[in-house]
């Protein structure tokens, strides 16, 4: 693996790496193009219970707090457990319209390697409760829980890793700090050994004044910098660093909806501070690619959460 100094440019999943750039064949990137665009119609449960089952996983769907949104579906593979257990959190820029549909089917993917993951929802924007603080409570909690059922359901908490896509990774990498307490939050019990965060929003007051999602941030947080000082402070992975947590960063320079520009300068500002992080450009995808379990992004994603979790001193 290339050192942790290093931005890996990678324009495919079939060739070489280490500082020279994979290719994909036109059929693939083609492929991939068609990837980028964002799935419409969410699953049914009945429909996702059948796809896992498919897939040998079992699906559980586990409330973690009395609010209908505050749950998740943990997704057990058939293998010999204990389970290493990969946490995801979902995009959609934190409204309520998106849920943990957006996520199952990458979830899926993942837990029919043998992992355990918890496919976390929360109290988003426009819910009861959502926004600050409560959606960050509730991730936290989320994430806390699984010390709950973990002799349940033969989960091994010492391997335990974040993931999520856009505002989601955001959740991902705020949730991963680990020395620097951020009021009204406390820190997580679980550690996880990594995060690896897919295009996600790691600067909330760069978001607020590029306006990403259209006033999303304004509305997550309450406010403008200016407004609510303390809550992006609070917040904000870029105003938390160091983490304390080795952080892998996956972005297409394709991007429009997030710009890759944000993913290297947290990586550049997170070395700066003593973490280990990298950042894994993947040239010419948008924001979307990592949805499809049968894409060349997700699979580039998996190979790198399996080999954390396989060799987790691994830089």
């Amino acid at each position: 693996m290339p050192g942790h100094d290093e931005t890996i440019l990678v324009t495919g999943a079939t060739g070489r790496q280490g500082g020279a750039a994979i290719r994909r064949p036109l059929a693939r990137r083609l492929e991939m193009a068609a990837s980028r665009r964002p799935r419409a119609c969410p699953e049914s449960h009945e429909r996702r219970s059948a796809l896992a089952a498919d897939r040998g996983v079992k699906r559980v769907v586990v409330a973690y707090g009395p609010h209908p949104s505050q749950k998740g579906e943990l997704l057990l593979p058939a293998s010999a457990s204990p389970f290493p257990v990969v946490v995801v959190f979902h995009g959609g820029f934190w409204r309520a319209k998106y849920g943990l549909d957006v996520t199952h089917s990458i979830a899926t993917d993942l837990c029919s390697q043998g992992i355990a993951v918890w496919n976390v929802e929360y109290r988003r924007v426009g819910e009861e409760g959502g926004g600050y603080p409560g959606s960050f409570h509730d991730v936290t909690a989320a994430l806390d829980f699984l010390e709950s059922i973990a002799a349940e359901y033969t989960l091994d908490l010492g391997r335990v890793l974040l993931t999520g896509d856009s505002a989601g990774g955001q959740i991902a990498q705020w949730l991963g700090r680990g020395s620097r307490p951020s009021s009204p939050f406390e820190l997580p019990r679980v550690r996880p050994i990594a995060v690896v965060a897919l295009a996600p929003v790691s600067n909330l007051q760069e978001a607020y004044d590029l306006d990403l999602g259209g006033g999303a941030v304004r509305a997550l947080l309450g406010g403008s910098p200016q407004d609510v000082a303390s809550h992006y402070d609070a917040t904000s992975p870029a105003a938390r660093l160091p983490l304390g947590v080795p952080v892998t960063i996956f972005h297409g320079d394709a991007d429009d909806i997030v710009p890759v520009t944000m993913s290297r300068t947290f990586v550049r500002a997170a070395r700066l501070a003593g973490d280990r992080a990298e950042l894994i450009e993947l040239a010419g995808d948008g924001h979307f690619v990592f949805h499809d379990p049968r894409g060349a992004a997700w699979a580039d994603v998996r190979a790198h959460l399996l080999n954390r979790l396989r060799a987790p001193d691994h830089p």
